[in-house]
């Protein structure tokens, strides 16, 4: 509670000093009740992935799956026998905690438009600013 409260007077602060109230705002969420893993699943209907992923992700997290938000990005596809796999990052998060993220910010003075996850915040962003195309190192 104590963390929770520095960080909303701490970015309180930084959206006064920098005259931000009322501005669109990106964050990415973690913790021990954000779940990230790399999964595999056969290839199935855009329409079954989140159903499957439902049951899946049962066995990763520490609390209930019906007060989970899950969200997932293919990022790829891979030929096995028999058939093709999506390869998919998937993100799995309380909604207790998203709830207290989008309060942070709103307390703030801010409107939240995106919650992430690190690895896709900081992908975004070095793809924003043209780090990617480089072989030097970025981060």
């Amino acid at each position: 509670a104590d963390r929770r409260d520095a960080a909303k007077l701490a970015l309180s602060e930084i959206v006064r000093e920098l005259s931000l109230r009322g501005k669109p705002a990106a964050v990415s969420v973690s913790g021990g009740e954000v779940v990230v893993r790399r999964l595999t699943l056969p290839e199935m209907n855009r329409a079954d992935i989140l159903p499957a992923l439902t049951l899946e992700c049962r066995k990763h997290v520490n609390f209930p799956i019906e007060e989970a938000e899950i969200r997932y990005e293919e990022v790829g596809r891979a030929d096995r026998p028999g058939g093709r796999d999506l390869l998919l990052l998937v993100s799995v998060a309380h909604r207790r905690r998203l709830a207290e993220v989008r309060e942070t910010l709103e307390s703030a003075g801010l409107i939240p438009k995106l919650l992430t996850i690190r690895p896709v915040a900081l992908r975004s962003l070095l793809q924003t600013v043209g780090a990617t195309a480089s072989d030097e190192v970025v981060a």
